[in-house]
């Protein structure tokens, strides 16, 4: 099961990079994991104790259990003769003409499945085409039925219906034989290398008529009409919807590194967002030719140009460099915690880390003007005060310094917690 929850992941985190690649933008694990949270891909297979899984007989190959419940012995072997068919010529292969003798046949279903009403259903049934895929179908229900068989560890248990046929069993074992249908016990139901296997046999009826049970006279209570109806606050937290602001949280002054991003017209905020977000987590040997592609899948392309952001860009990294002594950053970070009870999930946008402090860094797209910025910041506290604490947490020891970057304006805020 691991190996099969393995092969998934790597199969997912393929078709990831080949979506990335199509759209010309960088693969980085932020991106993977919102991908994911968007594909909401099945869970994966219970591994518990008392976990029950339920597979295909095909689905099953390679695991083992210690109980296995074969269900489905008495369908019958439907062979493939319709539709595009492969068909082989020969009893064996040859290395030296792999396709040899091998060729496509295609039988057009024209009945619509309701094959009972063939007026050439007899004819059909009876040509050598027919004989073949009903053998082939019957071994192939050989092979599913060595397949289960072989899953179970310790116990192996076959389902059957009475007076029901089990045709995969006398496919295997021939037309003379059945699986008990009285229960007890078999002593010498198999036998293999001198070892006799008992079979214990049990008949499950259901019953006709199920007693019913009248409800005991007790207590009854009855909630009041006026309790109105009760409110919760969410399980889950986005800290990009956060409100609540502390008191303590004051904005810094303003920290100029750059001139003003020139953006032509009206430009929706979400998207020069996004935009500038993707070209900001880029690494630097990303080709500046590429910038123009990321910025038209936006549709923005005739309001901003790609070296307004790049010359942006350059200008708060390496303010950035020459601020802090940088030791490690980490670009679209994804952070997840539970405090207070309550799981908070999100992503930072820039995480840089120094010898004594933790630096939280948040892009904004605001176009407003510069002397808009302070009061804009305050909207943002309660965001990066959720962040900064699932920081706390993580880097016991530090300090947590929190940052916004108004990218259009290249200015930064602090917001300081005050102690």
């Amino acid at each position: 099961m691991r190996l099969a929850s393995l092969n998934r992941f790597r199969e997912l985190s393929t078709n990831y990079e080949e979506s990335c690649q199509g759209l010309s933008v960088p693969a980085t694990l932020a991106g993977f994991l919102m991908w994911l949270d968007e594909k909401e891909p099945a869970k994966g297979k219970g591994t518990g104790k008392n976990a029950v899984n339920v597979l295909t007989y095909h689905k099953s190959k390679g695991l083992e259990w210690p109980v296995v419940i074969l269900t489905g012995l008495e369908k019958e072997a439907w062979p493939r003769l319709y539709g595009i068919q492969v068909v082989d010529e020969r009893d064996k292969i040859d290395l030296s003409d792999p396709l040899g003798g091998r060729w496509i046949r295609l039988w057009p279903t024209l009945y619509h499945g309701n094959r009972s009403q063939i007026p050439s259903k007899d004819a059909i049934s009876e040509s050598v085409q027919a004989q073949k895929a009903q053998e082939d179908a019957e071994r192939e229900n050989a092979r599913l039925l060595y397949v289960g068989v072989t899953r179970a560890r310790d116990s192996l248990i076959f389902v059957t219906r009475p007076r029901a046929e089990e045709l995969w069993m006398r496919q295997t074992h021939g037309d003379g034989f059945s699986l008990p249908t009285e229960g007890g016990i078999h002593e010498n139901f198999g036998e293999w290398n001198g070892h006799k296997f008992p079979l214990h046999t049990k008949c499950l009826e259901m019953l006709e008529e199920f007693e019913s049970k009248s409800s005991q006279p007790g207590n009854v209570f009855v909630m009041p009409s006026n309790l109105g109806e009760a409110e919760f606050a969410s399980y889950r937290i986005s800290p990009s919807n956060a409100n609540d602001i502390p008191s303590s949280l004051k904005v810094g002054e303003l920290s100029i590194y750059g001139d003003r991003m020139n953006i032509n017209g009206k430009v929706d905020e979400q998207l020069l967002g996004d935009a500038v977000h993707a070209i900001y987590c880029l690494p630097d040997t990303y080709p500046a030719e590429h910038i123009d592609g990321v910025l038209g899948r936006y549709g923005i392309t005739p309001n901003v140009e790609a070296a307004e952001v790049l010359k942006n860009k350059m200008a708060f990294f390496d303010y950035i460099d020459k601020s802090f002594a940088v030791l490690r950053c980490h670009k679209e970070l994804p952070l997840l915690s539970k405090i207070d009870g309550r799981l908070i999930s999100g992503i930072a946008d820039l995480l840089i880390e120094t010898e004594d402090e933790v630096i939280l860094v948040d892009h904004k797209t605001f176009q407003g003007g510069k002397d808009k910025l302070k009061q804009k910041a305050e909207e943002y506290a309660g965001q990066l005060e959720l962040y900064r604490r699932i920081l706390c947490l993580s880097f016991k020891g530090k300090e947590i310094r929190s940052f916004l970057n108004f990218t259009t304006s290249s200015a930064l805020i602090e917001l300081i917690l005050e102690k």
